[in-house]
């Protein structure tokens, strides 16, 4: 679990309390303090948990907020603030907690539910297929392909297939878990098997042997995702 701690003053102190609060929960955590929005901004670390003060940056909260999940949009977001002038526009871009100053025994709370957040809304998502609603592991979703005016759901188990466009997937699932090959693929990174070049064409091997290409336009940003993805898993 990476946690991102955005505060000028007291980063330190909060950085030493959550590895602590952590060991005791018996978590795996590494904390990352950054004093400035540019560092900040400039990392390739994918965060679970931001925790991030309102006096941290000249750029306001919601900006920096919106910013983290374009690549992450399953981070869960705790604001720290002086009082509640924030307080709508943090829960309008979807933080998770809003906690006033000094940190005191409520910084606690906010981290257990955080992180029981990640554990079960992040994991699974709920999908329409032929007028039936399913409940689907989002870790065993192997590919999403355009399928007509439907999108074909690849599962470790079954295929299912939603009304919802692709781009509604994109902002169900993790951005830091899957990518686009191909106009017409999304793949869960945990779910491939290699990388092979055919005949001057790329492509991948999903877990269920099926082939998907990878188009020479979204080939280098495909291959900085998959790479960024196999070194959170300490996979290179």
């Amino acid at each position: 679990m990476n946690i991102a701690i955005c505060d000028k003053n007291n980063g330190e102190q909060i950085k030493n309390e959550t590895l602590c609060f952590l060991d005791k929960k018996d978590i795996e955590g590494r904390c990352f303090i950054f004093k400035k929005d540019v560092d900040l901004l400039a990392s390739n670390e994918i965060f679970d948990i931001v925790i991030l003060d309102t006096d941290f940056s000249d750029i306001s909260s919601a900006q920096i907020i919106n910013y983290l999940k374009r690549y992450n949009n399953e981070a869960a977001i705790i604001i720290v603030s002086d009082d509640y002038a924030r307080l709508n526009e943090a829960f309008d871009v979807g933080a998770r907690r809003y906690l006033i100053k000094p940190i005191d025994e409520t910084f606690f709370s906010a981290l257990e539910s955080v992180i029981e957040y990640l554990k079960t809304e992040t994991t699974e998502c709920y999908i329409e297929d032929n007028g039936t609603i399913k409940r689907i592991s989002k870790s065993s979703i192997i590919y999403l392909e355009i399928s007509g005016r439907k999108t074909k759901i690849v599962t470790n188990n079954e295929c299912y297939f939603s009304k919802l466009k692709m781009q509604d997937f994109q902002k169900i699932l993790n951005p830091a878990q899957f990518a686009s090959p191909h106009k017409s693929f999304y793949v869960n990174l945990g779910q491939i098997n290699e990388c092979l070049r055919f005949g001057g064409q790329y492509y991948l091997c999903m877990s269920d042997n099926k082939y998907i290409p990878i188009t020479r336009t979204r080939k280098a940003d495909f291959e900085k995702t998959y790479l960024q993805y196999l070194k959170r898993k300490n996979l290179m």
